[in-house]
């Protein structure tokens, strides 16, 4: 009887401590497909501005993936001294952060690029 308990004990503590893998993991498939969809909103935002669109839209599609390229050397350094465990949850610091703009300002093209550059450095560490 008390052999099960300990079991029950000891299945749910292993699964919260990978709860914090599974939602870092859910929010970056989220923001890596988010990119499609806000393409689309920002050119439904910019239709007086044909000539520049191309560029931003480049950058909002794009500027995720720059700030990985640098970040990952920094995420490797703190893995070993903090432990990859805190470093993967503090990882989940930027990507909220990175919604929040979304959701202050979705119409600012300095905040949509912000957003982006959250996640991308989420996705680095």
């Amino acid at each position: 009887m008390f052999e099960t308990s300990d079991k029950s004990h000891s299945f749910i503590r292993e699964l919260l401590a990978l709860l914090p893998f599974f939602i870092l993991h859910l929010s970056s498939g989220l923001s890596g497909s988010f990119t499609t969809i806000l393409i689309e909103h920002f050119r439904q935002l910019q239709t007086e501005h044909l000539s520049d669109l191309s560029i931003y839209e480049t950058l909002l599609g794009t500027f995720e993936d720059y700030c990985p390229i640098f970040v990952a050397v920094f995420g490797g350094i703190l893995q070993q001294v903090f432990g990859p465990k805190k470093i993967l949850i503090g990882a989940g610091i930027p990507s909220v952060l990175s919604w929040i703009l979304v959701a202050i300002r979705p119409d600012s093209l300095n905040f949509l690029l912000g957003s982006r550059l959250l996640s991308g450095f989420s996705n680095g560490l």
